[in-house]
């Protein structure tokens, strides 16, 4: 991969070039008339390369050639980037017609981000496909799963005003980045088998060995010492079996010396996903399988618990948290998609926007999670992040809040608090594409799957970011970069494309 990263911006775009070999670059409009190149560069300058004095919402492709000292080309490739308005500061971006990262996935999905104790900002994404084969007519029958799973990792030394490349960690997705004791790492889903798809145009098919690993998933934990460059592992948590494990970039805790995180159990296909946490001794070596201890049996969607709807579709509870609750028990909070997806986008009742609350038996972290309650939680429609504030003594979450319009709705990101996990309230709406007169509907556009963390009185964040050239609000082109400063006060008013 020649271009490393592109992104773009109001009327330009930023290109991170692949060091190593003198380089040409030509960026021209895509299927212009007109063949004569708008850039054109002969060993472009090392580094983020910024390209300003570009059109809005048209399309350009960028190649580039790699030489050798001959002026022969050793490597050849090309990007496609539409530049235009980003609320924020865009990371990484992904036209979907682009085959740069092809057959990981042509749509952003979960991001990641740690502020690590020296000062650096690590954002990371991974990629998925979604029905791609039917969109694209790509045959992948002879990729194994394995190569499917791609996470990008990124850097920023300067709190998130510029960012660079790091590397690309392989059969991972899903990802959470924290920091334990020195150390970088990511607790991630893999893929366990290695066989390729039978049938490239079978939706379902297709979906499981991409995502999951032809249902057979793995949690797993990658480490790096040297600053996210390379990676040792993976330690596999807990091996896959027939339905897959899966998993969301949501919380790893330490609490009364274990490390502590949450995922969903293989789904059952009477009850969905299940739920599950694993945990091991914070003074033991997390890279050593042997030292984590998973919940057993799996606890399932049961419709008898009180609020749960009777019916039922595959979905049900899902990207569970993993937080401490304020009497130091250890809670797992899903998320609960009440309202089944419908052309009509029909909203239920207020009663139905709730989260599963389950406890982990921390004296004995081996049993299985115990159903606790169903607390109202706005926003439980779309993946979600909790962590405690100990300064306020508050829980945050960053949601994609609901209005009475709209129902799955993503163009709304709020900022929510609780004192006790059970009763929350909107602090204030951080970005609302509605209010800026977004010329994309609700169905088209979005910014969700938030990802967070303290910056000391700021809350910085990474959004899967659908804007501009997207079929579709979930199938994400960018992963977009936020700073909302001083999140404490009550009559901060934030200001769009603040960083």
């Amino acid at each position: 991969m020649l271009i490393q990263r592109l992104a773009i911006q109001n009327q330009g775009l930023e290109l991170e070039l692949a060091p190593g070999h003198a380089a040409q670059l030509h960026i021209s409009v895509r299927e212009s008339e007109n063949d004569s190149p708008v850039r054109d560069w002969t060993q472009p300058p090392a580094g983020t390369l910024l390209i300003d004095r570009l059109f809005n919402s048209v399309l350009y492709e960028i190649q580039v050639e790699a030489l050798d000292e001959a002026g022969q080309v050793l490597e050849a490739g090309s990007r496609l980037a539409m530049p235009n308005f980003v609320p924020g500061k865009c990371v990484s971006y992904l036209h979907p017609t682009d085959t740069a990262y092809d057959p990981a996935g042509r749509f952003f999905g979960s991001p990641s981000i740690l502020k690590a104790s020296d000062g650096t900002l690590y954002a990371s994404h991974d990629l998925f496909l979604e029905d791609y084969p039917n969109q694209f007519g790509v045959d992948f029958r002879n990729v194994p799963a394995r190569d499917r799973c791609r996470t990008k990792l990124y850097r920023s030394e300067d709190a998130g005003k510029s960012w660079s490349y790091v590397t690309d960690i392989l059969n991972c997705s899903f990802g959470e980045l924290f920091e334990f004791r020195g150390a970088l790492y990511i607790m991630a889903q893999g893929a366990d088998a290695d066989e390729a798809v039978s049938d490239p145009f079978n939706v379902e098919e297709h979906r499981d060995i991409t995502v999951k690993g032809k249902g057979s998933t793995r949690i797993q934990l990658y480490r790096s010492d040297d600053r996210g460059q390379t990676w040792q592992g993976p330690c596999v948590i807990t091996h896959g079996f027939a339905g897959g494990f899966h998993k969301a970039s949501t919380p790893v805790v330490e609490h009364e010396g274990r490390i502590w995180t949450a995922f969903d159990a293989p789904k059952d296909p009477q009850t969905g996903y299940g739920m599950a946490a694993a945990s091991a001794p914070a003074d033991s070596d997390l890279m050593d399988p042997r030292n984590w201890t998973v919940t057993s049996p799996f606890l399932y969607y049961d419709p008898a618990w009180p609020h749960a709807l009777k019916r039922f579709w595959p979905y049900m509870m899902e990207e569970s948290n993993l937080v401490i609750a304020p009497d130091q028990s250890v809670r797992v909070i899903a998320r609960y998609n009440s309202v089944n997806y419908s052309d009509e986008f029909i909203r239920l009742e207020d009663d139905a926007l709730r989260v599963f609350m389950m406890r982990a038996d921390k004296e004995n972290p081996g049993a299985p999670l115990e159903f606790m309650d169903m607390p109202h939680f706005i926003g439980s429609l779309s993946k979600f992040t909790i962590r405690f504030d100990p300064e306020s003594g508050r829980y945050y979450s960053l949601v994609s809040r609901d209005t009475e319009t709209h129902c799955c709705q993503r163009t709304i990101l709020s900022l929510v608090s609780s004192a006790d996990l059970y009763h929350w309230q909107v602090e204030r709406d951080l970005l609302n594409l509605e209010d800026m007169e977004w010329y994309q509907d609700c169905q088209h556009c979005g910014m969700h799957y938030c990802s967070w963390c303290f910056d000391g009185e700021d809350l910085v964040a990474v959004c899967r970011t659908a804007l501009h050239d997207c079929r579709n609000y979930h199938d994400a082109n960018m992963m977009t970069f936020h700073r909302f400063r001083n999140f404490r006060e009550k009559n901060y008013a934030f200001k769009y494309g603040e960083n």
